[in-house]
């Protein structure tokens, strides 16, 4: 009975010491969601197997006309550690990808007369005004872990998609928008669609 309880905890304290213990740790990188946000990365483990990520991106465009468009975008998830090891990790996790994208009018000038004419009218398809996108996604994460610092990972799993009504902006991986309005595709995502590389302090 001794020896089986001594070799209970000779188990237990060697899977503690293989598994990294990530509680209070700092990470920031770059990384990639299967839900189209892009640019940096910051997550923060408040226990030792839960983690607070957000990722966040800005861009800028402009035309030679003069016109320009602004476009921000973030994500909000928080992941747990299913399985952890020395050198890898095993996470799942609930994010909400968004997008705000500002964008000039392409249509011409519309008078009064035009409005009643309906041969005048603009195109349909021209839209003016900030365009708001969100995405949610459950994604499987597989994190590898090159040192106590620096560590890389990959994820794929179930997105939902949900299409404003001027169109889809957020660059979603391995989904095809063309006219929906909600798409649900699984295993998006994939080895270089969500790569990212992090940096713990």
């Amino acid at each position: 009975m001794t020896a089986r309880v001594a070799l209970l905890v000779a188990l237990l304290a060697t899977q503690s010491a293989v598994a990294k213990d990530m509680n209070g740790k700092f990470g920031l990188g770059i990384s990639q969601t299967f839900g189209g946000v892009s640019g940096f990365g910051f997550q923060y483990y408040f226990t030792r197997s839960l983690a607070l990520d957000v990722d966040v991106g800005v861009s800028f465009a402009s035309t030679p006309d003069g016109q320009s468009s602004t476009a921000f975008v973030g994500g909000l998830g928080i992941f747990y550690a299913l399985v952890q090891h020395r050198t890898a990790n095993l996470l799942i996790g609930l994010r909400g990808d968004f997008g705000v994208r500002s964008a000039p009018s392409d249509a011409p000038e519309t008078t009064l007369a035009d409005a009643v004419n309906r041969s005048t009218t603009p195109e349909e398809t021209a839209f003016s005004g900030s365009v708001f996108q969100f995405n949610l996604e459950i994604p499987l994460v597989i994190e590898f872990f090159f040192s106590d610092s620096v560590s890389f990972h990959v994820a794929a799993g179930a997105l939902l998609v949900f299409v404003p009504e001027q169109g889809a902006f957020l660059d979603a991986k391995g989904v095809a928008f063309e006219s929906s309005s909600f798409i649900l595709a699984l295993g998006s995502g994939g080895f270089l669609g969500s790569a990212g590389v992090t940096f713990w302090f």
